[in-house]
């Protein structure tokens, strides 16, 4: 858990679990450390892109696991990710990624 105190004007950048982030044949399970500020985190927003590229907006929340399914086995992929808190929108994380070949 990030810990933050007193008001802030950007959210701080969250931080991938890197031991809990897992590939399969088509899918991803990603992990990330929860952000303790005040005003709280309403939102943390993870997007998927190939080659830094065609990024697309995944997940919107509060959870801090997501699995995405249906990926093509054997490719590259970025994941960035980060908080909002109300207009503001923090730093990004990134994490590199690959499906595992099936058969």
């Amino acid at each position: 858990m990030v810990d933050t105190c007193g008001i802030i004007c950007e959210p701080p950048t969250p931080s991938f679990i890197q031991h809990k982030c897992e590939a399969s044949g088509g899918d991803f399970d990603i992990e990330w450390e929860s952000i303790e500020s005040k005003p709280p985190i309403p939102a943390y927003v993870l997007e998927l892109g190939q080659n830094h590229t065609n990024f697309n907006e995944v997940y919107r929340g509060l959870e801090t696991k997501y699995r995405h399914q249906y990926l093509e086995p054997s490719t590259s992929y970025t994941l960035r990710l980060r908080a909002c808190q109300g207009n503001a929108v923090g730093n990004v994380a990134h994490l590199e990624m690959t499906t595992l070949s099936v058969g």
